[in-house]
């Protein structure tokens, strides 16, 4: 386990990008295989997968991003709403360079994951 966070595994990375104008804080697991967006729910953070990421990651890259106000990531200056966490994730996913990940979310998170898959 990781001496910084003992939910992370040494081999997983932690790492911020900015987009849609926010510091966006995310963990991932690496590799070359196929991207896994893991989006949590309100008042969680993207460690909240961490058993579900270790279960994936021999068959997946998993990335695990703090949404807009939550675990690491910056602070909301203009709210929550369901829009501006769809923009984040849209950007976040232009940032990183992911081509064509694919979404899991639950509570919130599925939610956005809906919304990016529209857009």
């Amino acid at each position: 386990m990781n001496a910084i966070n003992p939910m992370m595994p040494t081999n997983w990375t932690v790492s911020k990008v900015t987009a849609n104008g926010l510091e966006q804080n995310y963990y991932r697991t690496g590799g070359n295989k196929p991207s896994l967006l893991l989006l949590h729910g309100f008042s969680e953070n993207g460690l909240c997968w961490s058993r579900v990421a270790r279960a994936l990651e021999p068959n997946f890259e998993v990335i695990m991003p703090d949404a807009r106000g939550h675990g690491l990531s910056g602070g909301p200056e203009t709210g929550y709403n369901p829009e501006l966490l769809i923009e984040d994730t849209v950007e976040f996913i232009k940032v990183l360079g992911v081509n064509k990940p694919i979404l899991i979310g639950h509570s919130n998170g599925a939610l956005t994951a809906a919304g990016v898959a529209a857009a």
